[in-house]
């Protein structure tokens, strides 16, 4: 398996994975980022309601000592209007100060459920009482209204309801007390819960964390692994290139050698029998014996001559071309051809480059073997459709097709028209699409034919691009 991702392994994909992972851990990072901010504005506003409740618990504490305070000055001042004024005055900010409470949310008669303030009211409502009775005593006291006797009992009681104003104060000053201490509580039990709440984000960071750096080494032992997988098939791949070169180079010498070799005496059978055509003394018989002899000389040493362009190995180097170029260069070299037949020919050649690292006149030659093939089953007023294109299965492959409209091919002989010296033609020679297949595959690329629709058939040459 790592063998098929190396082979479609490019220098740039290391650096996509890279990208994508960088993405995934700054989304991550986000995320977590949104979460802390989020509790920590959670935090923050409860924490701002337990304060506004302590704000408001430490003005009602206030309220209620300015409150007792008249009952108590009264019996230093003797000043009933200004002390039945305060008294008054008091009494309204109580009333606002518990209206406020509901406007933060607290209810005075039973604190959400977990503070009662229902005592609170009864101390309250009992310090009131108590003390508007010492101050109704006061003012009767001013009046004259009591006699020597009655006063001194009323002062006597007056002195005991301010006792028993005084303790009412205290018990509902108690009762604030206990609930400040609920609003205490409840502060600290806020910042316990945020503080856990931070120390587990610290953690799953530190997770976060080891996690990220993990997967990173990871990423890059696959990609170092990936890309001496990638390395060494490369060295494979040139090795093998080598070695089909140097046995082409072989395989030309022993047919270079054969081919000379044959060529000679041809070359004397060929001169003879066109001198004693010219020169001869000879019958009508004998003419059309030496005709064929000349003709049939000729035809293998155009034979002769095809095998040796097969088994050539191209002397000049590979170099970087357009595939597409070459390819129009080659339809434009078979037009004239196509023409005099009264063939038409559509060409669709991708506007992009494609480049190949190859022999370029090869490639030309073999869009030049491929169509005329195509050219010879081809009949006249049809149409032969070349295109060239990126590979719609690997993006690093091009496809040079060229499709005719001929009867197409019997699918028994699919498998050997690639083979040298196979033909279907009278005058066949088979030489052409061997040439085609042998010199797509010194570019490690490979020559398909399949039928084509509605008929004829197509010959595909797959090469890949250059990197």
């Amino acid at each position: 398996m790592l063998r098929r991702v190396a082979e479609r392994w490019r220098w740039y994909h290391f650096y996509f994975l890279l990208a994508m992972f960088d993405v995934m851990v700054i989304g991550a990072s986000l995320f977590l980022y949104h979460q802390t901010l989020e509790s920590y504005q959670v935090a923050l506003r409860d924490l701002g309601i337990v304060e506004d409740h302590q704000r408001w618990m430490t003005r009602l504490r206030r309220t209620v000592i300015e409150l007792n305070a008249p009952g108590n000055d009264i019996f230093e001042s003797r000043d009933v209007d200004h002390e039945q004024g305060r008294f008054e005055r008091m009494q309204l900010r109580l009333k606002l100060n518990l209206k406020d409470g509901e406007r933060f949310g607290i209810d005075p008669g039973g604190f959400n459920r977990r503070v009662d303030l229902s005592d609170f009211r009864r101390h309250i409502d009992d310090m009131i009482h108590l003390e508007q009775g010492i101050l109704d005593m006061f003012a009767r006291t001013s009046a004259g209204e009591l006699a020597e006797d009655e006063r001194r009992e009323a002062m006597d009681a007056a002195t005991v309801s301010m006792a028993s104003m005084d303790r009412a104060q205290a018990d509902a000053l108690a009762t604030l007390a206990g609930v400040e201490q609920i609003f205490q509580a409840r502060g600290a039990d806020l910042l316990a819960e945020y503080g856990a709440f931070l120390e587990r984000s610290a953690r799953f960071e530190k997770y976060f964390l080891a996690t990220v750096v993990l997967i990173l080494l990871g990423v890059f032992w696959y990609g170092r692994k990936l890309q001496r997988t990638y390395d060494q098939m490369t060295l494979d791949r040139q090795r093998a290139m080598e070695e089909r070169h140097a046995r082409l180079a072989t395989v030309g010498e022993v047919c270079s050698s054969v081919a000379h070799g044959i060529r000679n005496p041809l070359a004397a059978i060929i001169i003879s029998a066109q001198l004693a055509l010219e020169f001869g003394t000879h019958d009508e018989d004998t003419g059309l014996r030496l005709r064929d002899v000349l003709a049939e000389g000729r035809r293998l040493d155009h034979r002769v001559t095809r095998l040796l362009d097969f088994a050539r190995v191209p002397e000049r180097a590979f170099e970087h071309f357009d595939l597409g170029e070459v390819v129009r260069q080659a339809v434009a070299e078979v037009v004239p051809q196509l023409d005099t037949k009264g063939i038409k020919v559509a060409t669709s050649i991708d506007e992009a480059p494609m480049t190949i690292y190859g022999h370029s006149d090869q490639i030309a030659q073999s869009v030049i073997e491929a169509l005329s093939n195509s050219m010879e089953h081809a009949p006249s007023n049809s149409r032969i459709t070349v295109t060239c294109r990126r590979c719609r299965q690997s993006a690093a492959s091009a496809v040079v097709s060229i499709c005719d409209e001929g009867p197409g091919i019997d699918p028994k002989l699919v498998a050997r028209v690639f083979e040298l010296f196979f033909t279907t033609k009278a005058d066949g020679n088979g030489i052409g699409l061997a040439f085609v297949k042998r010199a797509v595959e010194l570019h490690n690329g490979s020559a398909t034919i399949r039928p084509a629709n509605p008929r004829g058939c197509c010959v595909e040459l797959t090469l890949p691009l250059a990197r």
